[in-house]
């Protein structure tokens, strides 16, 4: 008999294309988060829009992990990763761990923390 969990399948939604796949999108996700904290250019300017329009929906929501952290690391799934995801609430349950795995990270949640006050300011 297998272990008991507290969730059950459907409410972790994973890629329907296999552990391959999986695995491809958790190094994707690990380069876009990568770029999400760091403080250079994105490579890609429509990244900054996706994030920018985070800022301007939420334009006094204080640093916390939800809505900010992630509706941030949504957005760049979102528009990176777009054909990997099964369905809308596929890419809300990856992005929500993504997030609280980042936000539980104090150098990451740091870091995390400038890129949003960066994001509010530009957008004010």
């Amino acid at each position: 008999m297998a272990p008991s969990s507290n969730s059950s399948p459907d409410s972790q939604p994973r890629p329907s294309r296999g552990d391959s796949v999986s695995r491809r999108v958790l190094e994707d996700v690990l380069k876009q988060t990568a770029s999400l904290y760091s403080f250079e250019p994105p490579t890609d300017p429509g990244d900054l829009v996706v994030l920018k329009d985070v800022a301007r929906r939420h334009p006094r929501a204080p640093f916390a992990l939800d809505p900010v952290v992630v509706q941030l690391v949504r957005a760049l799934l979102g528009r990176q990763l777009a054909g990997l995801w099964t369905s809308e609430d596929h890419l809300n349950a990856v992005s929500a761990q993504i997030a609280e795995t980042l936000f539980e990270n104090p150098e990451t949640n740091e870091r995390l923390e400038k890129l949003w006050t960066r994001l509010i300011g530009e957008v004010r």
